[in-house]
């Protein structure tokens, strides 16, 4: 598959925005065990997997996880 070069840095900068935005508002639902997802809104297939230290107040990327593959394969 090939991806055209726009579209590339059209999810890139999505993907920064986001996480972006979680310095501000880390806390989403806990969706598995002690991991956060968000998704984002203008790739709605893709959500941002995460975790919070808030003794260290760090996130750390887990993953970033297309949801259109087979849900067992979710961090």
């Amino acid at each position: 598959m090939i991806l055209s070069k726009l579209a590339c840095e059209k999810f890139y900068d999505a993907l920064v925005e986001y996480i972006e935005s979680l310095s501000s508002n880390p806390f989403y639902q806990i969706r598995y065990k002690h991991l956060r997802a968000i998704t984002i809104n203008q790739f709605p297939f893709y959500q941002i997997i995460y975790f919070v230290d808030e003794k260290l107040k760090t996130i750390y990327v887990s993953a970033v996880f297309n949801c259109a593959q087979d849900p067992e394969k979710r961090p």
